[in-house]
């Protein structure tokens, strides 16, 4: 058989990617650049987001908070898996432009498929049964991923706060600490 791989997957592999790796909000992650990337300082720029308050993708050049614009770790397997020689923002429409909702949303779908993030429900319609795709997780799932793979490091809750954009470290202690119950849970 031969192996086919659509654009769509390979941007949702990529966009997993930056989601796993960075610890950067979905609107962050959409907001970037390759001229974010710096691969000799193995770093990222935060800079801007993409929001669809209005409906309609817009940059904004601001962010969630003054904490949120900062560097992170360019992390090695993510680097590898940016592509080299590009400019603009690297997830985009055809156009150039920011993505829409819908196509972020078929993207992350098509991420969470990939990687057995989708769960199925049976559903009855009429005489026939069919299997329809639920989608519990979200793209801040992932952020919380990242704060769990920096407590798991043992990162102090300063150094993640400002990889992360938290506005104050307590934020921070308060997402460790719910991991740490959740932990507590699964193994009582």
């Amino acid at each position: 058989k031969r192996l086919t791989i659509t654009y769509v997957a390979l941007a949702a592999a990529l966009l997993g990617l930056f989601l796993l790796l960075t610890g950067c909000r979905v609107g962050e992650v959409l907001g970037l650049k390759y001229e974010d990337i710096d691969r000799k300082g193995k770093t990222i720029s935060i800079r801007r987001k993409v929001s669809y308050a209005t409906g309609n993708p817009a940059i904004e050049e601001h962010l969630k908070t003054e904490a949120g614009e900062r560097t992170v770790p360019l992390l090695s397997p993510l680097e590898d898996a940016i592509p080299r020689g590009h400019v603009g923002l690297i997830f985009h429409e055809d156009d150039g432009g920011p993505l829409r909702r819908n196509t972020y949303q078929r993207m992350f779908r098509s991420l969470c498929d990939g990687v057995g993030l989708v769960e199925f429900e049976t559903v009855n319609r009429g005489k026939a049964e069919i299997r329809v795709p639920r989608y519990p997780y979200t793209a801040h799932w992932f952020r919380h991923t990242y704060a769990t793979i920096c407590y798991d490091a043992g990162l102090d809750p300063k150094s993640t706060a400002s990889i992360m954009g938290h506005a104050n470290e307590r934020i921070t202690v308060e997402l460790y600490t719910h991991i740490t119950k959740d932990r507590e849970q699964i193994n009582a």
